[in-house]
Parts: C-alpha cells; sequence; structure tokens
C-alpha cells in the first residue's frame, strides 16, 4: 500500500477526531458566526436594516427551501423589498431563541446543527414555530462566513396534528 495514501488517511483521521488548539478558536469563531445571525435576525424588525444580516453570508451563499433555490444576490432583493412593508407593520417583532448549537470543523470548512424557537408578532397576533437548522461555514480569507443554511419546521406524529 501506498504509504503517501496511508499518511493522508491518518492525517484526515486525526483532523475529524483531535480537537486541536486551532479548530477549537474555530469553533469559538463558527459558534460566534451563528449567534450574530440570530442576533441579526432579532434586530432586523427594529431596524429594518438587512446589511447586519447579510454581513454572515459569503458571495457564494446558497439557500433551498420550500420556495426553491434562492442565491445571494436574490436574498438582497428580497431584504430590499422587505422593507417596503415597514409601513404595513410598524409592530413587527421578530424573536428568535438559539439552543442546541452543535460546531464541527475541518480545515477551513465547518458546519454546525441547532434548534431555533422562532416568534413572529404583530398587531397582536402571535406565531411561534420550532425548527431544526443546519448550516455550512467557511473561512475565507481569516474570516468564517456562511455558506449556506436551513431549517425545517419538524411535523407532528400522525395523530397528533
Amino acid at each position: 500500500m501506498n504509504k503517501n495514501y496511508l499518511a493522508g488517511a491518518l492525517i484526515l483521521l486525526l483532523s475529524l477526531f483531535w480537537p486541536g488548539p486551532a479548530f477549537a478558536d474555530d469553533e469559538k469563531e463558527v459558534r460566534a458566526l451563528v449567534a450574530g445571525y440570530i442576533k441579526s435576525l432579532n434586530e432586523f424588525s427594529t431596524t429594518w436594516d438587512p446589511k447586519p444580516i447579510l454581513d454572515h453570508f459569503a458571495d457564494s451563499y446558497s439557500d433551498i427551501n420550500d420556495a426553491g433555490f434562492s442565491d445571494i444576490k436574490e436574498i438582497r432583493e428580497a431584504y430590499a423589498e422587505l422593507g417596503g412593508y415597514r409601513e404595513l407593520v410598524p409592530d413587527l417583532s421578530i424573536s428568535s431563541e438559539l439552543t442546541n448549537l452543535n460546531v464541527s470543523i475541518i480545515g477551513d470548512m465547518g458546519w454546525s446543527t441547532y434548534d431555533l424557537a422562532l416568534t413572529i408578532s404583530s398587531e397582536g397576533a402571535e406565531e411561534r414555530n420550532q425548527a431544526k437548522c443546519t448550516g455550512i461555514y467557511r473561512k475565507i480569507n481569516g474570516i468564517w462566513k456562511m455558506l449556506h443554511d436551513h431549517c425545517s419546521t419538524p411535523k407532528a406524529p400522525a395523530g397528533r396534528e
């Protein structure tokens, strides 16, 4: 067997399971990125400024959800359009709580899983949702950026809807 192949496989295995100091710093940075992203979502209904949200995304960000595929250009356009609704929902409030954040890092790539409790209220009405989320991140020029995220609302078991 090729010695280079074995050495590469050993290094890969060690990088997956050895929590070295560099990975610990990167993990803290990705945790801060996710927490900052959720904080900026919460502040959006007050500031109506999408820049703090968009600053978390890489230029190559993409999103896939029930409505289809979105790239960073479409996300920017959607937030710009939302600004036009400010007068229609002046009392809009968005509150998100991040729990169970797990982060893994390999080199300049990272991923996370987390739970998100989202509450949106306006005009006395309130909607609450729970979601399971994943995120994919990359360290670009020394800064962690979000490449992709996805949240799904778990369905109730049959008979418990």
